[in-house]
């Protein structure tokens, strides 16, 4: 995921965006990329005092790199869930700095159709064993029933598989994709497979199919030609 500030713009209020910076840190936003040219400019000067960040010394001419020690875990596993309100009140709750995702999230579904969570204990975990484009991979350890949170973008084409059987994404704390997971180790894979790749591929096939029979229809033989005198 990439993204920008703009604190040299002119009228940006500087101390509200570390206010709302709470919406990084949940989405697992480690490291913040500035040009060393711009790290005494009042704004962001101002921004890194603020927010503590830690300088990381990758001794580059051109770019200075910060490290959020608040950021949160790329994966993370809750027991609490909630539906989410209209988006601008939830993205005002998800951004006070004393939300945790871990603690309680919020996802888009109707009252009664919540997932059946119950309290965790001790010795739950959840790691990434594979990284890739459209691939991710994880291991879940739970006590209980819970909610894997994953702080990726939730976007139409990806499906979830728990232990190989399709598990429905729900849409967790406006941005990020959530996963029903019961008690035990698990494998959870989200794959991005969009339907207009299948349909594509479907309708590939099909023309492939079709242009095959026609070569493998018998050739008629033409009748002999005949003249008149």
């Amino acid at each position: 995921f990439y993204g920008s500030y703009n604190l040299q713009a002119p009228g940006v209020d500087v101390s509200g965006v570390v206010q709302r910076s709470r919406l990084v840190e949940i989405a697992a936003a480690r490291h913040l990329l500035v040009p060393r040219s711009a790290v005494y400019e009042p704004g962001f000067a101002e921004y890194l005092r603020a927010k503590g960040l830690k300088p990381v010394d990758l001794r580059d001419p051109q770019f200075a790199v910060f490290e959020e020690p608040r950021a949160l875990p790329r994966v993370l596993l809750t027991h609490r869930v909630s539906p989410a309100p209209p988006p601008a009140e939830l993205l005002a709750r998800i951004s006070r700095s004393d939300f945790d995702p871990r603690e309680e999230s919020f996802v888009e579904v109707a009252a009664g159709e919540l997932p059946q969570l119950l309290p965790g204990g001790p010795g739950e975990q959840a790691s990434i064993l594979r990284d890739e484009l459209h691939t991710v991979e994880i291991e879940a350890q739970l006590t209980a029933p819970g909610l894997l949170v994953l702080a990726d973008s939730f976007y139409p084409g990806w499906r979830a598989e728990v232990d190989g059987e399709p598990s429905r994404i729900l849409s967790t704390n406006q941005l990020f994709r959530g996963v029903e997971v019961s008690a035990g180790i698990h494998r959870i894979v989200f794959r991005y497979r969009p339907w207009g790749v299948a349909i594509g591929a479907f309708a590939s096939a099909a023309g492939l199919a079709f242009l095959l029979g026609l070569a493998r229809r018998p050739r008629r033989t033409p009748p002999a030609a005949t003249s008149l005198t």
